[in-house]
């Protein structure tokens, strides 16, 4: 077990240059400047989005928002949810990259063909495939949840299954919306691809997000998939929603000078770390993990997510460099033959763990005086985890199970 003793990131190795001879604790470098710094406990910065909820509050919303109003001198009913001229569902999968929002989705006619039975179509390794490259039908489903459906694996599409609710995110890469379940009103998120497939290998990468977490049993600090399908040629997959967002934004909400208080820290290390501690538990490396890709649930759980990065051994999966400012500098320089290890996520963390802490972007730090100075109203236990999650040397890192362990103590 890695022993945390007080040390600095100058004493660790530092995040470049190398080491020093001459150790400096982190009591006296810190005693040296007065920190300004006020706190803000997490749970004023949730604002969870509840505009989707169960069936039967959807029905009592739609309920409430029939209104009447005048229509060329006569009373007319007018329902304020339901979409009263929508556009085809079929501009949804568009391989367009102009900014527009998506149009509201028609509220299909419901064709209710069987659907095999559990004896009929069994998973394999968790997953259950469709070979097609052209046609529209369902890819793989994970083990987290039977999911009920209203058309065969080899004729699924977004319509027969969803309500599309809004957009809540679009990259380079992908757009994120809402939808909601036809046949429960269960909010989910559904993640679409904007690059068509060109091959059976380039689908293949588009799966990797589904594939790295398709065997995990379910743990409540890691978003939950559901399934993956290709329409028009797209890949599609379906997530748990998390109402609240990412850390990343709630750390946007938090005014300069203004961090959050310890023992949030403390819960998000606990929280987080759990989380870190199942997925390697099952030979899982996330790879990719930064405020933007921890999400909140409604009860304030901070969830792993996004896997797109994920690497796990058995897979023909290139090793691929996350986001600058929080990847560990080995990854940076893996020879093509090696294999990335558990540590990477733990300097990951650390470089988070450090953000939230401080207010300050880890590698955004302009000097070794400042990445080397946590604020003195931290206590000495957060500065030293923060600092060993961070050390130069894979090795000293502590592991997710120790992390755990030391978050529990604290709370």
């Amino acid at each position: 077990m890695t022993r945390l003793r007080m040390t600095s990131l100058r004493e660790s190795g530092g995040e470049e240059g190398g080491e020093t001879n001459t150790p400096t604790t982190m009591v006296n470098k810190n005693s040296r400047k007065k920190s300004s710094l006020q706190f803000s406990p997490v749970s004023v910065l949730l604002t969870p989005d509840l505009s989707v909820s169960t069936e039967k509050q959807n029905k009592t919303s739609e309920k409430n928002a029939t209104t009447r109003r005048r229509v060329g001198g006569e009373n007319e009913e007018e329902d304020l949810i339901s979409p009263r001229s929508p556009t085809p569902v079929s501009t949804l999968f568009k391989n367009s990259q102009e900014e527009r929002e998506p149009p509201p989705l028609i509220r299909p006619v419901m064709h209710r063909p069987s659907f095999p039975d559990e004896e009929e179509v069994k998973p394999e390794d968790g997953l259950m495939r469709m070979n097609s490259l052209n046609e529209t039908k369902l890819l793989a489903v994970t083990n987290l949840r039977r999911q009920k459906s209203n058309s065969l694996p080899s004729n699924f599409r977004f319509d027969a299954h969803f309500r599309y609710e809004r957009r809540l995110s679009r990259t380079v890469n992908a757009e994120v919306w809402l939808v909601t379940g036809l046949e429960t009103g269960e909010p989910f998120v559904v993640k679409k691809r904007h690059k068509p497939f060109t091959s059976d290998s380039d689908r293949r990468s588009a799966m990797r997000e589904l594939e790295a977490v398709a065997n995990l049993p379910e743990h409540e600090n890691v978003v939950k998939v559901f399934r993956g399908w290709q329409q028009e040629r797209l890949f599609c997959i379906q997530f748990e929603y998390c109402e609240c967002g990412s850390l990343g934004t709630v750390l946007q909400r938090l005014r300069p000078g203004v961090v959050l208080e310890e023992r949030d820290i403390w819960r998000l290390i606990y929280e987080v770390g759990s989380g870190l501690k199942h997925i390697h538990s099952h030979a899982v490396l996330h790879l990719d993990l930064k405020p933007e890709n921890i999400f909140i649930d409604r009860q304030g759980t901070f969830k792993i997510g996004d896997f797109g990065l994920a690497w796990a051994p058995g897979h023909a999966w290139r090793v691929e460099d996350g986001d600058g400012g929080y990847v560990a500098p080995e990854l940076l320089n893996l020879n093509a033959d090696a294999k990335p290890k558990p540590s990477c996520d733990i300097f990951s963390f650390g470089a988070m763990l450090y953000e939230v802490a401080t207010g300050r972007k880890f590698r955004e730090c302009t000097s070794r005086e400042e990445k080397d100075s946590i604020p003195r109203e931290r206590s000495l236990a957060l500065r030293n985890l923060i600092i060993m999650c961070l050390h130069r040397n894979p090795n000293m890192r502590p592991s997710a199970v120790e992390i755990v362990k030391t978050a529990i103590e604290k709370l």
